[in-house]
């Protein structure tokens, strides 16, 4: 049995395609394509946050003696 067999029928044919050598040449490249779609990729209008306006009530247990 090959491990193929475990993957969703949907994602096998991704899978089965052969990728290019992962030299150190092909690895600048692919990263600078990774970042070129990056940027691509819209950037939402958020509002800035201040760390100092993120509050989280947490409680925490009271710790336990090993003693």
């Amino acid at each position: 049995m090959s491990t193929i067999e475990l993957v969703d029928p949907e994602l096998r044919d991704a899978l089965a395609q052969q990728l290019p050598p992962l030299t150190a040449e092909s690895l600048t490249q692919r990263r600078a394509s990774a970042l070129e779609l990056a940027g691509a990729v819209p950037k939402p209008d958020l509002p800035d946050i201040a760390t100092n306006e993120i509050y989280s009530r947490v409680r925490l247990a009271p710790s336990r003696s090993a003693f």
